[in-house]
């Protein structure tokens, strides 16, 4: 999703067409609402932390 907010309000507003929708749909996806940039990092940065944790207690942290 664009990371401007005129981007942004524009991609819903062509996302929340029932056309645009419905031809979704038909493609076999399935439509969804992203969050708010702010909301959406906030998940990233707690997952980070969730999985880093899991990482260090595997002792994978630092190979690749």
């Amino acid at each position: 999703m664009p990371r401007t907010g005129a981007g942004r309000d524009a991609f819903r507003t062509v996302e929340s067409r029932s056309d645009v929708r419905d031809r979704l749909i038909f493609l076999g996806l399935t439509p969804q609402t992203s969050p708010p940039p702010e909301t959406l990092q906030g998940f990233i940065d707690s997952e980070l932390v969730r999985w880093g944790k899991v990482v260090k207690s595997a002792g994978l942290a630092g190979t690749e």
